[in-house]
């Protein structure tokens, strides 16, 4: 062929057929890894996503996907709004209380607003990450026993130790014997009931299940982070004086609770100026014809391939040469005489680390070993750089055989690593 350019052919066609096998791998991790959370000892789980490529969200991008306390779910709560969970500490019993009593004697709720800063782990790499939880309100039944009309026990007033109590509105109940009660802005005072007249030990209680919270949680940015799942829990208190406290004439099942919250990060993959084909011209720029006729200097021939890569989890990255690699695992340039001619190709992702920490800078391809990319942060269009040469002795090769075409198809190869 009578041709004067030795040409190199990398082929980017496989990268799209790669990314959806990327994704795909990804979906499969969440999907088992991610919501196992009925397999754990935590008494409430809280949830929440970070997939951009499958929703516009606002803040951070986090999506909260706790279900509902029972008491919003029902209706009871008008929690429109708000994030809410259950609060399993199981029935509260009343001792006997005078009427009149007020603040801790009375039937009173404190729960603290405080930040609560929750230590979170990758639950593979162990990487740390930290999220803030915030209670902001409580919500519950008072249920009187028998046909007892709850509305000749309680007044409207509402009292707070310090600071003041906002009621949350809550639906007027079915039944003439329960009560619903939603509180806010506790000012780690506390909210009490007065009853209008003496309520004997029993009379009233708090029936188990019939508790919820209404909270703030803060993820950490997710972006500094990179796809995973990230595990936390933290263990609230009852009693007087703790985490919850339902005063003095209260009897509560639990001394505590156990909260996990489980955050999922799900950074797309994306290779921006990607094309179909990619032409890569190995020729001197000035020609075969000067190059040699100059003296057949030594040295070799390099040209680059730019493109950006997105990714938020380590990759394996491989290639698939065109014809049969060398022994040493490179791909081959072939002309028609098969003439052959090794190809160097190394990669560059700026923000990436090889599996020792180092810089992921002109690492060798092979079609034998495999690289694994690491990554420790999302890496957002990472400028990265596919070098690909020809040394000395391939261009002696090739100027032993004037007027012919060197050429190759190589295919770069991106996989997630899940394990």
């Amino acid at each position: 062929m009578a041709n004067r350019s030795n040409r190199a052919w990398y082929r980017t066609s496989h990268l799209c057929r790669t990314i959806q096998g990327f994704v795909a791998s990804v979906a499969l991790l969440i999907g088992v890894g991610g919501y196992s959370l009925f397999a754990n000892a935590s008494d409430v789980t809280i949830s929440a996503e970070y997939r951009p490529s499958t929703r516009a969200v606002k803040g951070n991008g986090f999506v909260n996907v706790t279900p509902a306390s029972r008491l919003c779910r029902s209706g009871a709560w008008s929690c429109q709004g708000m994030n809410t969970i259950d609060l399993p500490v199981g029935p509260v019993e009343y001792g006997p209380i005078a009427a009149g009593a007020a603040s801790r004697e009375a039937f009173f709720v404190r729960w603290s607003d405080a930040q609560t800063r929750i230590l979170l782990r990758e639950e593979k790499s162990n990487r740390v990450a930290y999220a803030t939880f915030r209670v902001t309100g409580i919500a519950g039944q008072y249920v009187a026993r028998g046909k007892t009309d709850i509305a000749g026990i309680f007044g409207s007033d509402m009292h707070a130790l310090s600071g003041r109590c906002a009621a949350i509105p809550a639906p007027r109940p079915t039944s003439p014997n329960v009560m619903t009660f939603s509180w806010a802005i506790p000012s780690n005072g506390g909210c009490a009931r007065t009853p209008l007249r003496d309520v004997s030990a029993g009379e009233i209680s708090i029936p188990s299940g019939s508790l919820a919270l209404s909270y703030e949680l803060v993820p950490p940015y997710p972006v500094d982070l990179p796809s995973g799942i990230y595990r936390g829990s933290h263990t609230f208190f009852v009693g007087p004086g703790l985490d919850f406290d339902f005063g003095d004439q209260a009897r509560v099942s639990r001394e505590s609770v156990d909260v996990e919250f489980v955050l999922v990060v799900n950074h797309p993959f994306h290779l921006s100026n990607q094309s179909s084909l990619i032409v890569v011209d190995l020729a001197p720029p000035q020609g075969w014809h000067q190059w040699f006729n100059g003296g057949k200097p030594r040295g070799r021939i390099d040209r680059h391939v730019d493109f950006g890569l997105s990714s938020g989890s380590p990759l394996q990255v491989s290639i698939r040469c065109g014809t049969q690699p060398a022994q040493d695992g490179r791909c081959v340039l072939r002309n028609e005489k098969s003439s052959e001619v090794p190809l160097d190709l190394r990669l560059t992702i700026l923000g990436a680390t090889t599996e020792s920490s180092l810089p992921f800078s002109r690492i060798p391809l092979t079609a034998h070993t495999p690289v694994k990319m690491m990554v420790d942060r999302y890496l957002n269009n990472a400028q990265s750089l596919l070098n690909i040469g020809v040394d000395n002795d391939g261009l002696a090769e090739m100027g032993r055989n004037m007027e012919t075409t060197y050429a190759e198809r190589i295919s770069v190869i991106f996989d997630a690593l899940t394990e």
